[in-house]
């Protein structure tokens, strides 16, 4: 077999791993722990509202369960994206609306958006293509519009480019691809801290 590329490890990186690997920790434990505190802190939340969950497919499906989203239910998406992004929206019993992107961008449209909105959608899931940021103010107003708000679902790259989830969300907003700040009262689970 000819590998298509060979992942950098850096030799300072065997010691923390093996340590990591031979704690009996693997999914949860200490060093979770000190990466959703670390999460927080560039984030600028409290430590209470991150979780980190095992991939972002997982954390798809818990934050649709957070915007309660079920049969019945009309989430507006992207065609492009890879297919696990909307996997979850169909495991919900929920329809998928389908919105244009902007040619430019390759991000799920604004003014798309607007138009696939109606009474059903209870969330608008954004991808950030290739961590280019999405029009966040806008979608967001376009969520908080209604008389009862649609729950913006969207990828960690706000964080990469400066924003907060306070910073930039009108309507809740829900971090997937393995890392949820909470929604007060939404979920607790009680940290075996």
């Amino acid at each position: 077999m000819i590998p298509l590329f060979k992942p950098f490890m850096p030799e300072t990186v065997l010691e923390p791993l093996a340590k990591t690997l031979l704690s009996g920790w693997i999914g949860e434990g200490p060093r979770v722990r000190e990466f959703e505190a670390a999460l927080a802190q560039r984030l600028g939340v409290a430590v209470e509202q991150v979780v980190t969950v095992n991939s972002g497919t997982s954390s798809l499906q818990l934050a649709l369960r957070l915007a309660k989203v079920g049969p019945g239910d009309e989430v507006i998406s992207t065609a492009m994206t890879c297919a696990a992004t909307n996997e979850p929206i169909v495991l919900a019993g929920a329809r998928i609306r389908w919105a244009d992107i902007d040619p430019l961008t390759g991000n799920i449209s604004a003014s798309s958006i607007a138009s696939a909105i109606t009474d059903k959608t209870k969330a608008i899931m954004i991808v950030h293509w290739g961590g280019y940021p999405c029009d966040l103010q806008a979608i967001n107003e376009i969520a908080a519009s209604r008389a009862a708000p649609a729950k913006t679902i969207t990828d960690i790259a706000i964080a990469s480019h400066g924003s907060t989830p306070a910073a930039t969300a009108a309507a809740p907003v829900i971090m997937p691809n393995g890392m949820l700040p909470r929604m007060p009262g939404a979920w607790s689970r009680k940290p075996a801290r």
